[in-house]
């Protein structure tokens, strides 16, 4: 333990205060000195507490407002701003002063909290997604060349721009087959399904049924376009119906065409 030992005398209303005072103790728990005052008797001083760990909710009984404590492994200083007793139980409020490697207590996110470990808060990024980099005061966040999104991605206002030629959304592409004579399975937003043996004569229509849960319903709108024509036919849709997982497209033959018998395949994008 060491002692550093003052002595020295004031004034303070109109009483002569003597003060023995210990000015520093290198310990893990302090002892007090008392300070003797003419007209106001005897109390406690403590001196400062160093240590290399943080005071946490440590309490000493005899520790008064003010008291003082080091943590040289963080170079932090905190002070004791308040005592509070519940049920026996007495809790310290030690308050961060100053600090040569942290200047904050914790760092609140959307949720949870993280606390400064060796005096230092990491911002970490997320691979694909957000990428971080910290110089001098300032830690950077920066969306990667490739992105990848976790979920959905909404443009409130304004447009998605792609600004080099080439270069484009890329959607991934289901498929579904099946006879034309009944439904054919195709879930998704972007698809394409094809319809095997159809038989549509001249100037006669067929009903193609698409079951899809991404058409919720009669105001989904999807955009189709057709292929798989045989030569001298002249197909075309005539119509589309939509219902809860279902869509309904209609094909007529032109008058005087050869009859479609080649597998027909509709591609869609279902756009809302």
């Amino acid at each position: 333990m060491k002692k550093i030992i003052d002595f020295f005398s004031f004034k303070k209303s109109r009483h002569l205060v003597s003060v023995r005072f210990i000015g520093e103790i290198i310990m893990s728990t302090p002892s007090s000195a008392q300070v003797y005052t003419q007209g106001f008797g005897s109390k406690p001083l403590l001196g400062k507490i160093v240590s290399t760990v943080n005071p946490g909710t440590t309490y000493s009984p005899g520790w008064a407002i003010g008291q003082e404590w080091v943590n040289t492994s963080t170079n932090t200083v905190y002070f004791l701003t308040s005592i509070s007793t519940s049920a026996g139980v007495t809790t310290p409020t030690w308050t961060l002063l100053e600090s040569g490697s942290s200047s904050f207590l914790t760092l609140t996110g959307d949720t949870g909290t993280a606390t400064p470990s060796a005096g230092n808060v990491k911002i970490a990024g997320t691979a694909n997604e957000i990428t971080t980099a910290g110089s001098g005061a300032t830690v950077t966040l920066t969306i990667p060349p490739i992105f990848t999104a976790p979920g959905s991605i909404t443009a409130a206002a304004g447009n998605i721009t792609v600004s080099t030629s080439g270069d484009g959304l890329v959607l991934p592409v289901v498929t579904g087959s099946g006879a034309a004579s009944g439904s054919v399975t195709c879930n998704g937003r972007v698809g394409s399904v094809s319809f095997t043996s159809p038989s549509i004569a001249a100037t006669a229509s067929t009903t193609l049924i698409v079951s899809n849960t991404s058409v919720t319903g009669s105001s989904t709108v999807v955009l189709y376009s057709m292929r798989g024509v045989t030569t001298g036919a002249a197909i075309g849709i005539s119509s589309v119906t939509n219902s809860a997982s279902t869509s309904t497209v209609v094909v007529t033959n032109g008058q005087g065409a050869v009859t479609q018998t080649n597998t027909i395949t509709l591609d869609f994008i279902v756009l809302n």
